[in-house]
């Protein structure tokens, strides 16, 4: 999954990729030794006020979907005057543009930190793929993540947020794939992290859809298409010259 960087000036209270490192959590600099991007915590960053109406639109998102997102629905649940989403997020776009940043960066920080914990390429390996793929465990945070795409992409400014949270994300998975020595903004590690986004949405996907998938065998087939191209970049290979 992929929106992190901000063109709504309200909305720079939640970390923003593109206005540059913001302060290091204790967890962040954990992942220092797969050379990660920063990741910064947008629930912690808000003002108390701006969370609780974020805490609601989640509940009403995951009660009534979208179309139950409304203003006056936010008032009645959360208890505060519906002005208050233009002052803390200057709008029903960036509230939504915050809601899709909280799942996506609290899913890549339990990416980072479980890489981190890696010893060996393999072992970050296997914690990458495994990581991407616990769609049980948060099927809550898929279902609001899709809930939210349609409008996303039917929206200029929302559209162009979430493309630029999805470069991000992809960086995100160049630098933790990269083997030692290698460049992260290497062409075929940059069409790896297009094709990693595209695969582990795409099976979430299906997991929605039939939770019942037996998906093992694609999760092996996948992570052998990784190794094999993070062994074309590591440094000393014909490939990689």
């Amino acid at each position: 999954m992929g929106l992190g960087r901000r063109t709504c000036p309200a909305l720079t209270a939640v970390y923003n990729p593109a206005m540059g490192a913001p302060r290091r959590p204790a967890a962040e600099q954990a992942t220092r030794r797969v050379a990660a991007p920063p990741v910064g915590d947008p629930i912690a960053e808000l003002s108390p006020p701006a969370r609780r109406l974020l805490a609601a639109a989640q509940r009403i998102l995951a009660r009534d979907g979208f179309t139950g997102l409304t203003l006056e629905a936010l008032q009645a649940e959360s208890g505060m005057n519906k002005s208050a989403v233009w002052y803390h997020f200057g709008g029903k776009p960036g509230l939504i543009a915050a809601l899709v940043d909280v799942v996506e960066q609290e899913d890549s920080r339990r990416l980072l930190d479980e890489v981190a914990k890696g010893t060996s390429p393999e072992d970050r390996l296997d914690a990458f793929v495994g990581q991407q793929s616990q769609f049980e465990t948060h099927a809550d945070e898929y279902a609001q993540f899709f809930e939210l795409l349609p409008h996303i992409l039917r929206d200029d400014q929302l559209r162009g947020n979430f493309a630029r949270q999805l470069a991000w994300y992809r960086e995100i998975d160049e630098t933790v794939l990269a083997p030692q020595g290698a460049s992260p903004h290497d062409r075929t590690l940059q069409a790896l992290s297009m094709l990693t986004v595209a695969v582990a949405d795409g099976l979430a996907i299906q997991y929605a859809a039939d939770p019942d998938c037996d998906m093992s065998a694609a999760l092996g087939l996948w992570k052998r298409l990784i190794r094999a191209a993070v062994d074309e970049v590591k440094p000393g290979t014909s490939s990689s010259r």
